[in-house]
């Protein structure tokens, strides 16, 4: 328990052991007024939340620290015994506080990953979860469940086996919910470069390149115009957010062509195709 919850607790017994003719009404409403008021404390969910191209650091009531990337939004509920972050959409970076009693967990839809004290990135996903760990050691737990078509009740089957993994320093995972993939050990400057508003791609395909550059795109997003394009791999650095000169060094670099789209949207098309 902590400090605050044991004074009351002590008073609580002080008071009781007194006597009944010292025994003052007020001071038990007192009590209990300061129980509910720690309670109420302890439970309370905060959110958060950026906007599109925003980034925002937020210090926790525990000392954890927490960097929410764009379009971000959590909830955290702390109680005497554990620490709960929920992870509603977008990416964040976690640097926890070590408290043995009190695991920190980040639930993030299809798992959850627990730490003592370390430093790890969720990023949750429509389809899927991602966890990359930085420093100490993460356990992330998930539970597939079968999903029943709206309106039709559930099969009766026996419910797959929880799957869990262990990460240590530098490894990543993917979550779904078929499963956890294999562990795999990404480029790091790749996978925090957004914390300083960089974007590092190394050879990938280009429709995966332009949903990450559309994440922090407030206007101007960018659509690729022809699927013949989908497969054009992209290696580079760019800045988050600048999604014309992004734009722009894919024409020289991939020789395309860029027109303005429907929606001020930015269309990549190959040099001799028409827009659509």
């Amino acid at each position: 328990a902590s400090p605050a919850i044991r004074a009351v607790r002590a008073s609580g017994r002080t008071t009781a052991f007194a006597g009944a003719r010292r025994w003052r009404p007020v001071a038990l409403a007192a009590s209990l007024a300061a129980v509910a008021f720690i309670a109420a404390e302890l439970h309370t969910p905060d959110s958060y939340r950026t906007g599109v191209g925003e980034q925002r650091t937020v210090s926790l009531p525990d000392g954890s620290e927490v960097v929410l990337d764009t379009d971000t939004s959590l909830r955290v509920v702390f109680s005497e015994g554990a620490r709960r972050v929920e992870l509603a959409q977008g990416q964040a970076l976690f640097q926890v506080a070590k408290d043995a009693s009190r695991p920190f967990t980040v639930v993030a839809g299809v798992g959850s990953v627990t730490a003592l004290g370390t430093q790890f990135v969720v990023r949750r996903d429509p389809a899927e979860m991602i966890v990359t760990l930085l420093e100490g050691s993460v356990e992330i737990v998930q539970a597939p469940v079968a999903q029943a078509s709206p309106g039709v009740a559930p099969p009766e089957v026996e419910a797959p086996p929880v799957q869990h993994v262990v990460l240590r320093p530098g490894q990543q995972v993917r979550g779904s919910k078929a499963g956890l993939a294999r562990i795999e050990a990404p480029r790091l400057d790749e996978a925090t470069a957004w914390q300083s508003g960089r974007l590092i791609f190394a050879d990938q395909p280009l429709d995966q390149v332009v949903d990450e550059i559309n994440r922090y795109a407030r206007r101007h997003k960018l659509r690729l115009g022809d699927p013949a394009l989908r497969g054009l791999r992209v290696s580079g650095v760019f800045d988050a957010g600048h999604t014309e000169s992004f734009a722009d060094a894919l024409a020289v670099s991939l020789g395309l062509r860029i027109v303005a789209g429907r929606d001020g949207e930015t269309v990549l098309l190959p040099r001799q195709a028409a827009a659509k």
